[in-house]
Formats: structure tokens, C-alpha cells, sequence
């Protein structure tokens, strides 16, 4: 709204489009040719832990796919 300088729906959008945030898991950028922030994915498969004393699942191997190799 501080952008688009004004609460109005086309203003807003406009200002939105093309606009980078930080957020805890990195920059997003909201593109304009759809509206979807790009965001890269980790990706695994839940395994035990190999570890006794902790009995629950990790995600191993962990890999990260950056949001260009997802999004076209």
C-alpha cells in the first residue's frame, strides 16, 4: 500500500508486481506475469534417522531445487 501510495485494487496489483521481499527462506520476487512469488523447494525422502536415541524420520538426502528450475 506504501508503494502504491494508495488502497486501491489496480495500484496495489501494480505495485506487486516485480516486488522483492526477504522472508525467512530467502528474497521472493512476485512476478508479474501471474502473480506467483517464485520460492525454491527442498525436496527429500523420509528416512529413519540412523540414530537410537532418535527415533524419528529426517528428510535425507535434502535437496534444494532453486524457484527458476521450477517455475517457467
Amino acid at each position: 500500500i506504501e508503494k502504491a501510495g494508495s488502497t486501491d485494487t489496480e495500484a496495489v496489483i501494480a505495485a506487486l508486481e516485480g516486488l522483492t521481499i526477504q522472508t525467512p527462506i530467502g528474497a521472493q520476487t512476485m512476478r508479474a506475469s501471474d502473480h506467483q512469488a517464485n520460492r525454491g523447494q527442498v525436496w527429500g525422502e523420509m528416512n529413519p534417522s540412523g540414530d537410537p536415541s532418535y527415533p524419528y524420520k529426517i528428510m535425507n538426502p535434502v535437496e534444494y531445487i532453486p524457484a527458476d528450475d521450477l517455475m517457467d
